[in-house]
């Protein structure tokens, strides 16, 4: 985080330090990466046991795009997608059938592992695997077409449809990348020269763009808004009109609000109902079930109409005290409240180092010209 110049990056740095408040710490995502690699050592072995073909465990959804966010109306663990895809053919398996052979495997890991240390429960697609601090929800999955190893296309079940689902989270996740690729190389290249390090051995992991924050900002102000509530857009949904609609350049700010006035142009009605396709498998409608509910539409394009006046609202404030109020009515109060902190540490860090500035002319602080603000203490000498 730099010291803002103009209130809009002062606006945009208190919404990147709640994202980042929301964000999965690096501790807790490396135990969740370590543990989705020991499930999928513990596949192999099942496999082998029952001579049958192979797994693949990887990560999908917010997870593998970098756009994690706690409920911010709620004080859950974090939700983290993986897909077991069984590498056989369709049209040898019923959706039933693997839907029960992954949870037999999960049941069996389990009870290796250890039963105490996690809960298995099974849900409308997923099986969910949960521990301290995070839940694993499993997609069990096979090749679309076991004939093409190109295709990263998926077959997958789901219990309340009679026929078999298409998804690529792979290729989705390739897709989004590319709709901020220039950021990606620009935050990279930074990044290596930071560190000292090879532009190569910076992990995508360690890297976040406008757009990734834009997403995380969205959903901590649509979990403020709607709650649990039955017309609440999903994730996949909001990540996928944002990418659609996100316009790369400008400060993050103005980009939020381009976004939040074209999403809706990227809403189709079609003769089934509301479609949202995904953009790399037109067969894909990522909104099937969401779309389905009453008002769905409605009520999303009341949430854009929310979000673009609060966001104006606290645009029209005054000072930082002001606009933390209202970003917090609007986002949560905790985690504008922790990207308040953040930023006031950004400004006494800076101001410690003789770099922070107040204008002349218009008293504002900053880095670039004007008089040098004096380090405090408590006794108030200059």
């Amino acid at each position: 985080m730099t010291v803002p110049h103009t209130k809009n990056q002062m606006l945009g740095a208190i919404l990147t330090g709640a994202a980042d408040s929301l964000d999965i710490t690096p501790q807790l995502r490396a135990a969740a990466v370590a543990r989705y690699n020991d499930l999928a050592a513990f596949l192999a072995s099942f496999a082998d046991e029952r001579g049958g073909a192979g797994w693949n465990i990887y990560t999908q959804g917010s997870f593998r795009l970098g756009t994690v966010t706690r409920p911010v109306h709620r004080t859950t663990d974090y939700d983290l997608d993986l897909v077991c895809q069984h590498n056989v053919d369709y049209r040898g398996i019923s959706r039933i059938e693997l839907k029960d052979l992954v949870g037999d495997a999960l049941a069996k890991y389990r009870a290796d592992r250890g039963a105490d240390t996690m809960e298995l429960e099974p849900g409308k697609r997923c099986w969910t695997l949960t521990f301290d601090g995070y839940h694993l929800d499993i997609l069990p999955a096979v090749p679309a077409e076991i004939d093409d190893a190109d295709d990263t296309a998926i077959r997958i079940t789901d219990t309340t449809l009679g026929r078999w689902q298409i998804s690529d989270p792979i290729a989705f996740s390739n897709w989004f990348r590319e709709c901020a690729i220039d950021e990606y190389r620009s935050a990279r290249i930074a990044m290596a020269a930071e560190r000292g390090s090879s532009v190569e051995a910076v992990p995508d992991r360690d890297l976040k763009t406008n757009l990734q924050r834009i997403v995380q900002i969205a959903k901590m102000h649509r979990d403020q808004y709607f709650g649990d509530g039955p017309t609440r857009p999903p994730s996949v949904v909001l990540t996928t009109l944002i990418a659609r609609s996100y316009q790369p350049g400008g400060d993050i700010v103005e980009s939020l609000f381009g976004v939040v006035r074209r999403m809706h142009l990227h809403l189709e009605q079609r003769q089934d109902g509301l479609w949202v396709p995904n953009p790399l498998c037109d067969e894909e409608n990522l909104a099937d079930r969401w779309g389905a509910t009453n008002d769905a539409e409605k009520a999303f394009a009341l949430w854009l109409g929310r979000i673009d006046s609060d966001l104006r609202g606290a645009t029209a404030q005054t000072g930082v005290e002001m606009v933390t109020k209202r970003l917090g009515s609007a986002f949560g109060v905790a985690p504008i409240t922790a990207g308040t902190s953040m930023l006031g540490e950004e400004f006494r860090a800076t101001r410690e180092r003789g770099q922070l500035l107040v204008s002349g002319t218009t008293a504002a602080l900053g880095t670039t010209a004007g008089r040098t603000v004096p380090q405090h203490n408590f006794y108030g000498d200059a």
